[in-house]
C-alpha cells in the first residue's frame, strides 16, 4: 500500500506541476503578442516586409515583360518580313499598289 500512495502523491503533483508550467507558457506567449502589437518598430518591421515583397513582386513582373520586350525586338531587327507584318496587322498600312478589300459582316 505504501509503494502504491507514492505513486498516487507523484502523479498529483506531476500534474500540479504541468498545469503551471502551462500557465507560464500562455503567460509568455501573450506577452510576446501585446509586445509585437503595440511595438512601433515591430510593426514597422512587418510594414517594410510587406514592401520589400511588393517592390520585388513589381521587380520579377517588370523583368518578364522586359524579356517578352527584347524577344520582339530582335524580331524586328532580323528583318524577317515581322515588322512590315506588324505594321500591317496593328496599324492597319497597305502597300502602295495593293487594294483593300473590306467585307461586310452579315
Amino acid at each position: 500500500m505504501r509503494y502504491r500512495k507514492k505513486t498516487v502523491l507523484s502523479k498529483i503533483f506531476s500534474k500540479n506541476q504541468h498545469k503551471k508550467s502551462n500557465k507560464l507558457t500562455y503567460g509568455i506567449i501573450a506577452f510576446i503578442v501585446l509586445f509585437l502589437l503595440f511595438n512601433s518598430g515591430a510593426r514597422n518591421l512587418f510594414k517594410l516586409f510587406n514592401d520589400k515583397r511588393t517592390v520585388t513582386n513589381k521587380l520579377e513582373k517588370a523583368r518578364k515583360e522586359n524579356e517578352l520586350l527584347q524577344e520582339r525586338l530582335s524580331k524586328y531587327q532580323s528583318g524577317s518580313g515581322y515588322l512590315e507584318r506588324a505594321v500591317r496587322g496593328e496599324l492597319g498600312v497597305i502597300g502602295q499598289d495593293e487594294i483593300e478589300y473590306r467585307m461586310k459582316k452579315k
